[in-house]
């Protein structure tokens, strides 16, 4: 793919970093937004347990870094080699809905989540963006199969 050479790349680069600017403060915006509103919900009903009642705002900031870590790591991640992960991330999210009928734990009569240390998952919610890959991944190879003929 020569239409994509280094100085191209690092002109479109550029480019989508001044455009993404008001979008990732309208993010961070929303999220402290979203901080303050669980914190203002929980701190009473942890006064009155006994517990910290920054207990569940300090989770829900360990999983903000954890998000943008992850979105720091697939904003400079190339899409196109998401292709070659395509089929082994299906797989694990298949072997990860199997071991929920076999190691799941139970939540309001329904066997959805794993619990992993102190993290629980609901592996049906990797099957979403696994579903998208196969299917963008089969349109990828195959771009007949959008012909309409």
């Amino acid at each position: 793919m020569s239409y994509l050479n280094n100085e191209h790349t690092e002109k479109m680069s550029s480019q989508n970093m001044q455009s993404d600017r008001p979008l990732m403060i309208a993010v961070i915006f929303l999220v402290v937004i979203g901080l303050m509103a669980i914190f203002s919900a929980s701190a009473p009903k942890c006064i009155d347990m006994g517990l910290n009642p920054a207990r569940f705002l300090i989770q829900q900031i360990f999983g903000v870094i954890v998000g943008f870590v992850g979105l720091k790591f697939l904003s400079n991640f190339h899409y196109k080699k998401l292709i070659m992960y395509t089929v082994p991330f299906a797989i694990f999210v298949i072997i990860m809905l199997i071991l929920v009928k076999v190691m799941g734990t139970t939540v309001n009569g329904a066997q959805r989540w794993i619990n992993i240390g102190p993290m629980s998952l609901q592996p049906s919610e990797f099957a979403k963006p696994a579903v998208v890959m196969l299917l963008a991944g089969a349109f990828y190879k195959n771009t007949n199969l959008l012909d309409n003929e």
